[in-house]
């Protein structure tokens, strides 16, 4: 069950609702969020929130509950928000109250903690293994029929989780801008929490990719950007010469020197496996760096 969330303002209650206490049906104005950043290596998003004084004392804060955090904003006059989500342009992060992390001061009564995405939550969920097989002509719920890596993604979501249940799923892989529509033959899902053991290692093994959360806990398989090509990324804008407002400072990331890298995996078509195995720059390595292996 999905449940829809409406904007009401303080002085607005719920027709036909007792509106005492009132904390329960209007949303908490008197708070202060800190920088809201996301974490790329770990797929989420995280901030922190102080709610001050009587609002702390109206509220029930309690662990794991969901907060949405939005805003009422006005340019020069006009009401309206920028976001990517049309008709929730004034939502600013959807998460949940992280374990532990609620602290109420004794002497002001301010209630303090941090908001976390469904990834932190999904990290301390542990499954059990499961295969799935690319079969045209499925007979057991283990099998799929023209099973790619988005398709078997998905299955394991779906009917191993209730991720899709209670967040927005992208499962449709792009690549370069198409979907990824390479089959696989199968996969064995290892034991383990949801997303990292999971359903990331399987992405990373297949196509380099992983899954994303983003501010608002929509969920998506994607594929590294680095492993695709620079012309299908997508022109977000452009820069022109009055975005100049300072220096741009670049830091170099100097990657660990490798004197030899293998790749290997398997191409399935049409039922037939075929291996292959990639050396570079050759069979003989370098004298400078380290081995460096990756197996798909």
């Amino acid at each position: 069950m999905r449940y829809v969330f409406t904007l009401r303002r303080p002085e607005e209650y719920q027709d036909g609702v007792d509106p005492t206490p009132k904390s329960h049906y209007v949303p908490i104005t008197d708070f202060d969020v800190s920088s809201i950043s996301g974490d790329f290596s770990a797929g989420s998003w995280s901030t922190s929130i102080r709610i001050f004084g009587s609002a702390a004392v109206e509220t029930s804060v309690q662990p794991g509950a969901l907060v949405i955090v939005f805003a009422e904003d006005w340019y020069a006059g006009t009401e309206g928000s920028l976001g990517p989500i049309d008709g929730a342009e004034n939502i600013v992060m959807v998460g949940h109250i992280a374990d532990g992390s609620i602290v109420q001061d004794a002497e002001t009564g301010d209630v303090s903690f941090d908001i976390v995405s469904l990834a932190e939550q999904a990290s301390r969920r542990e499954n059990y293994p499961v295969p799935v097989t690319n079969d045209d002509t499925p007979t057991e719920w283990t099998d799929a029929q023209d099973l790619t890596v988005s398709r078997a993604a998905w299955w394991f979501t779906a009917w191993h989780s209730n991720l899709a249940q209670v967040t927005d799923v992208f499962a449709d892989i792009q690549n370069d801008g198409a979907s990824d529509t390479r089959e696989i033959a199968g996969h064995d899902f290892l034991a383990g929490d949801l997303l990292r053991a999971s359903l990331d290692q399987f992405l990373q093994a297949r196509v380099v990719g992983r899954v994303l959360m983003d501010r608002y806990e929509r969920a998506a398989f994607v594929i590294d950007r680095q492993v695709q090509t620079a012309g299908g990324a997508p022109t977000l804008f452009n820069l022109i010469t009055g975005d100049w407002i300072g220096q741009a400072q670049v830091r170099e990331a100097n990657e660990i020197p490798a004197n030899i890298i293998e790749a290997g995996g398997v191409l399935y078509a049409a039922g037939v496996i075929t291996p292959y195995l990639s050396i570079a720059p050759g069979n003989v390595s370098g004298y400078i760096g380290t081995s460096q292996a990756s197996n798909n």
